[in-house]
């Protein structure tokens, strides 16, 4: 086997510290992607929850409007049969 003489080392110590410091780039490079799309992914279901708040609003309103004209024919026909 042969023996690495000191600027062998030096060089292979270098490319180590190179290789090391290039993985660690990727890997903050890939958390900055990562908290990049989940601004995105936050941003668009916010939109769409306001979307569905102005949707389901006006609904709710008429789905009230309806149940409680049901709720005071009821108790006037009951008033009426009552009075008769």
């Amino acid at each position: 086997m042969n023996k690495l003489n000191t600027n062998q080392k030096r060089r292979l110590a270098r490319a180590i510290s190179r290789a090391a410091s290039a993985e660690l780039a990727a890997r903050q490079a890939q958390l900055r992607l990562i908290r990049a799309e989940r601004r995105v992914v936050a941003e668009e279901f916010e939109s769409l929850r306001q979307i569905a708040i102005i949707i389901s609003l006006p609904i709710l309103f008429l789905l009230c409007a309806i149940f409680s004209s049901f709720w005071f024919i009821m108790i006037a026909s009951a008033i009426i049969k009552s009075a008769r």
